[in-house]
């Protein structure tokens, strides 16, 4: 089973690469900027929150960081360019073959290139400054604001310092604190990793939910994370690519029953009302531990219709809170209420470090 698993990672990896031969490559030069599923979307005026649904911003598609490499499809309309999202795998269904997110940008968010540039850092904090130089004491010019889960080239400086490199030529400096080097995580020991993972989501707590969002939540802007994209950004932020949308990282992960996931597993839910299970997976969540009473503690990014404003971000319940009964007792597929439950993992049964090597 985990030879297959190594073999399909390979492959995805092989069919995700194989276009970017012939395409035009290009990388976004925002710090966030938002993918839709048109051009000249209707953006609503308010963005300070609390939260934004789908009926808010249903063409919103998610969203790319600065860095990001995209290649161009050829459509253009006025402002907007279509692109394909490498960094983000996606899963096509007609075609039962692995692909990437498409959608339409500003022409101004993005600039071609001929190759891609080298990543070696991931930006941890939930922004990460960089500084035209290594001195707060001087007050140093900001150069840029980034996101956690930002990609970026660069080396260690004296002191507590990365010297990056920037798109358009300058170089600055980013705290050592807020980006790790894509090697600082031990792919080989799970728990590490599981409790990187566990830290990274607890930096998104108590961030309004963003339907397409994907990115660290600032106030008054289109930005932070819906359900999948937080887990997206939870394995970015440990040097590690998974897929973006919730069917798509069932999909690619390694099933599990509900009953025996452990810490930095998943939990997908499904409406129990429709078929196959993937392609209708809906949510997305991250099995913490047990509480003091054995039940799951589960964080998820969630904008349920039936919560009230307060409780459309990202949060904490147990099993028995969200679903009234103990996931402990379920096996895959298992039914209750609205809801089919299944399991899956990305720390076992597939090769971690080919998906931090596609990051470089």
């Amino acid at each position: 089973m985990k030879i297959v698993r190594i073999q399909q990672v390979f492959l995805m990896v092989f069919l995700l690469l194989s276009p970017l031969l012939e395409a035009e490559k290009m990388v976004v030069i925002k710090p966030v900027e938002s993918l839709w599923l048109k051009p000249n979307p209707p953006v609503p005026a308010q963005l300070v929150g609390p939260w934004l649904g789908w009926r808010d911003v249903p063409d919103h598609d998610t969203q790319l960081l600065y860095g990001e490499r995209v290649i161009a499809t050829g459509e253009e309309d006025g402002d907007w360019i279509r692109v394909k999202t490498f960094d983000q795998p996606w899963f096509n269904k007609k075609e039962a073959a692995w692909d990437y997110c498409s959608g339409w940008i500003r022409k101004d968010a993005v600039t071609p290139v001929d190759e891609f540039p080298a990543r070696n850092l991931v930006v941890v904090s939930q922004y990460a400054r960089v500084y035209q130089e290594p001195n707060l004491s001087k007050s140093p010019r900001t150069l840029a604001v980034f996101s956690i889960g930002t990609l970026l080239n660069g080396k260690r400086h004296d002191g507590d310092w990365w010297h990056v490199d920037l798109l358009d030529g300058d170089r600055g400096f980013i705290a050592i604190s807020d980006a790790n080097s894509l090697d600082a995580i031990d792919l080989a020991d799970k728990n590490v990793l599981s409790g990187r993972l566990g830290s990274v989501f607890y930096s998104f707590l108590g961030s309004p939910y963003c339907w397409g969002g994907r990115s660290a939540y600032a106030r008054g802007a289109l930005t932070s994370v819906d359900c999948s994209s937080l887990v997206n950004l939870m394995f970015l932020a440990c040097g590690l690519r998974v897929p973006r949308n919730s069917g798509c990282q069932y999909q690619f992960a390694t099933k599990k029953d509900p009953c025996d996931l452990e810490p930095g597993d998943f939990l997908f839910l499904k409406d129990s009302s429709t078929k196959p299970a993937f392609s209708h997976i809906t949510h997305i969540m991250h099995y913490l531990d047990d509480d003091v009473d054995g039940n799951y503690l589960l964080g998820e990014a969630t904008g349920a219709d039936s919560l009230e404003d307060k409780d459309r971000r990202t949060r904490i319940v147990t099993d028995k809170e969200r679903f009234g009964v103990s996931i402990k007792t379920l096996k895959d597929g298992a039914r209750v209420g609205d809801y089919e439950f299944y399991g899956g993992t990305f720390l076992q049964g597939i090769d971690l470090q080919a998906l931090r090597e596609v990051l470089r």
